[in-house]
Protein backbone atom coordinates (compact mmCIF):
# COMPACT_ATOMS: atom_id res chain seq x y z
CA UNK A 1 0.00 0.00 0.00
CA UNK A 2 1.11 3.53 -0.73
CA UNK A 3 0.69 5.93 2.19
CA UNK A 4 1.17 9.68 2.08
CA UNK A 5 1.74 12.00 5.00
CA UNK A 6 0.91 15.48 3.77
CA UNK A 7 1.75 18.86 5.25
CA UNK A 8 -0.66 21.14 3.40
CA UNK A 9 0.77 24.18 5.19
CA UNK A 10 4.31 23.77 3.90
CA UNK A 11 5.65 26.64 1.82
CA UNK A 12 2.96 28.97 3.16
CA UNK A 13 0.09 26.76 2.00
CA UNK A 14 1.54 25.80 -1.38
CA UNK A 15 1.79 22.23 -0.06
CA UNK A 16 -2.00 21.88 -0.42
CA UNK A 17 -1.82 22.83 -4.11
CA UNK A 18 1.01 20.41 -4.76
CA UNK A 19 -0.87 17.63 -2.97
CA UNK A 20 -3.91 18.23 -5.21
CA UNK A 21 -1.62 17.93 -8.22
CA UNK A 22 -0.22 14.64 -6.88
CA UNK A 23 -3.73 13.33 -6.17
CA UNK A 24 -4.83 14.08 -9.74
CA UNK A 25 -1.87 12.11 -11.04
CA UNK A 26 -2.59 9.18 -8.71
CA UNK A 27 -6.23 9.05 -9.84
CA UNK A 28 -5.19 9.32 -13.50
CA UNK A 29 -2.83 6.35 -13.06
CA UNK A 30 -5.37 4.31 -11.06
CA UNK A 31 -3.07 4.07 -8.03
CA UNK A 32 -4.64 3.04 -4.71
CA UNK A 33 -3.36 5.04 -1.78
CA UNK A 34 -4.20 6.44 1.64
CA UNK A 35 -3.27 9.87 2.84
CA UNK A 36 -3.05 11.58 6.18
CA UNK A 37 -2.85 15.34 6.66
CA UNK A 38 -0.72 16.69 9.50
CA UNK A 39 -2.54 18.87 12.00
CA UNK A 40 0.25 20.13 14.29
CA UNK A 41 3.94 19.84 15.05
CA UNK A 42 4.84 16.25 15.92
CA UNK A 43 1.76 14.80 14.22
CA UNK A 44 3.75 13.42 11.27
CA UNK A 45 5.86 11.32 13.64
CA UNK A 46 2.77 9.85 15.27
CA UNK A 47 1.22 9.13 11.87
CA UNK A 48 4.41 7.38 10.70
CA UNK A 49 4.43 5.21 13.84
CA UNK A 50 0.79 4.21 13.19
CA UNK A 51 1.48 3.40 9.53
CA UNK A 52 4.58 1.34 10.40
CA UNK A 53 2.51 -0.67 12.90
CA UNK A 54 0.29 -1.96 10.08
CA UNK A 55 0.70 -5.60 9.10
CA UNK A 56 1.83 -4.77 5.56
CA UNK A 57 5.22 -6.32 4.74
CA UNK A 58 6.03 -3.67 2.17
CA UNK A 59 4.99 -0.17 3.15
CA UNK A 60 5.61 2.69 0.75
CA UNK A 61 5.53 5.83 2.86
CA UNK A 62 5.80 9.16 1.10
CA UNK A 63 6.02 12.67 2.49
CA UNK A 64 4.48 15.63 0.74
CA UNK A 65 6.08 18.40 2.74
CA UNK A 66 9.30 20.09 3.65
CA UNK A 67 12.38 19.16 5.63
CA UNK A 68 10.59 19.38 8.97
CA UNK A 69 7.82 17.01 7.92
CA UNK A 70 10.33 14.60 6.38
CA UNK A 71 12.35 14.68 9.62
CA UNK A 72 9.28 13.90 11.70
CA UNK A 73 8.28 11.00 9.44
CA UNK A 74 11.78 9.52 9.40
CA UNK A 75 11.84 9.70 13.20
CA UNK A 76 8.54 7.80 13.26
CA UNK A 77 9.65 4.89 11.06
CA UNK A 78 9.73 2.03 13.54
CA UNK A 79 10.31 -0.86 11.11
CA UNK A 80 12.72 0.40 8.42
CA UNK A 81 13.12 -3.11 7.02
CA UNK A 82 9.58 -3.01 5.66
CA UNK A 83 9.35 0.66 4.66
CA UNK A 84 10.27 2.39 1.43
CA UNK A 85 10.46 6.13 1.94
CA UNK A 86 9.59 8.69 -0.70
CA UNK A 87 9.61 12.46 -0.74
CA UNK A 88 7.74 15.00 -2.79
CA UNK A 89 9.33 18.20 -1.53
CA UNK A 90 7.05 21.16 -0.95
CA UNK A 91 9.06 23.15 1.57
CA UNK A 92 10.74 26.48 1.09
CA UNK A 93 14.32 25.22 1.54
CA UNK A 94 14.12 21.53 0.59
CA UNK A 95 17.67 20.83 1.78
CA UNK A 96 16.94 17.10 2.14
CA UNK A 97 15.57 16.87 -1.40
CA UNK A 98 18.62 18.68 -2.76
CA UNK A 99 20.92 16.38 -0.79
CA UNK A 100 19.13 13.35 -2.24
CA UNK A 101 19.25 14.90 -5.72
CA UNK A 102 15.46 14.96 -5.98
CA UNK A 103 14.82 17.65 -8.48
CA UNK A 104 11.91 18.05 -10.82
CA UNK A 105 8.23 18.62 -10.61
CA UNK A 106 5.95 16.87 -8.12
CA UNK A 107 4.69 14.70 -11.00
CA UNK A 108 8.25 13.67 -11.89
CA UNK A 109 9.05 12.84 -8.27
CA UNK A 110 5.84 10.81 -8.01
CA UNK A 111 6.68 8.96 -11.23
CA UNK A 112 10.11 8.08 -9.81
CA UNK A 113 8.50 6.72 -6.63
CA UNK A 114 5.90 4.70 -8.53
CA UNK A 115 8.60 3.24 -10.77
CA UNK A 116 10.50 2.09 -7.70
CA UNK A 117 7.32 0.52 -6.29
CA UNK A 118 6.58 -1.38 -9.48
CA UNK A 119 10.11 -2.72 -9.92
CA UNK A 120 10.42 -3.87 -6.33
CA UNK A 121 12.54 -3.04 -3.33
CA UNK A 122 15.85 -3.93 -4.98
CA UNK A 123 15.28 -1.24 -7.63
CA UNK A 124 15.07 1.54 -5.04
CA UNK A 125 17.85 3.67 -3.70
CA UNK A 126 18.55 2.63 -0.13
CA UNK A 127 18.98 5.32 2.48
CA UNK A 128 20.39 3.97 5.73
CA UNK A 129 18.41 5.56 8.54
CA UNK A 130 21.10 4.57 11.01
CA UNK A 131 21.27 2.35 14.02
CA UNK A 132 21.66 3.02 17.70
CA UNK A 133 23.43 0.50 19.92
Amino acid sequence: MLYFIVNEKSRSGRGAQIWKEVQRELVKRGIHYRHYVTEHEGHATRLAVEICAKTDDDICLAVVGGDGTANEVINGITHPEKVRFGLIPTGSGNDLARGLKLSGTPSENLARMLSCMQRGREACTVIDLGEVA
